[in-house]
């Protein structure tokens, strides 16, 4: 396996290890507005979920053995938020897999007038970057609601996925 495959298989686990932490939340928290998040844990959640589903599409249209996936309501379950990131993770592993990555893409942005082009490199680090800048700021919001956030950094994956090991020297 690939170092960038190796990076999507992280990323996959530490947003479903996310959202399990998050299950620990009631339902007033989960919704509750929280300084420093995309506003609740749910719409920090989804804008995770919505933004993957998105990085796919737009890598998608450069690699059509990867099908689009489908994102989440805002007012989503988190058994459904999960799923979607289960889905979303899978496909950029699979874009992680097959894709140049100084292949071109497509991105357009409602904040532009026009599409821009750009190598899918810079879309596969973004959700990357993405995806590890809104877990922190959920791991800070579990802390304010009393609860301990999980380990979610390549050394606890690495830990969990037995590659690390002791030696004698």
């Amino acid at each position: 396996m690939s170092t960038l495959e190796r990076l999507f298989e992280f990323n996959r686990w530490a947003n479903i290890e996310m959202v399990k932490a998050c299950r620990q939340l009631s339902p007033e928290q989960l919704d509750q507005a929280v300084p420093g998040l995309y506003g609740s844990v749910r719409a920090t959640l989804v804008h995770i979920a919505a933004a993957e589903s998105r990085y796919v599409s737009v890598l998608a249209s450069a690699a059509p053995t990867v099908k689009p996936v489908a994102t989440v309501a805002e007012d989503a379950t988190l058994d459904e938020i999960s799923a979607a990131l289960a889905a979303s993770g899978s496909a950029l592993l699979e874009l992680a897999r097959t894709l140049d990555g100084e292949q071109r893409v497509l991105r357009r942005s409602a904040r532009l007038p026009q599409p821009q082009s750009l190598p899918a490199w810079v879309i596969l680090g973004q959700a990357i970057a993405h995806g590890c800048d809104h877990r922190s700021q959920l791991a800070t919001a579990l802390t304010l609601f009393g609860f301990t956030p999980p380990e979610l950094d390549l050394w606890a994956y690495a830990e969990e996925e037995g590659v690390i090991t002791l030696t004698e020297n």
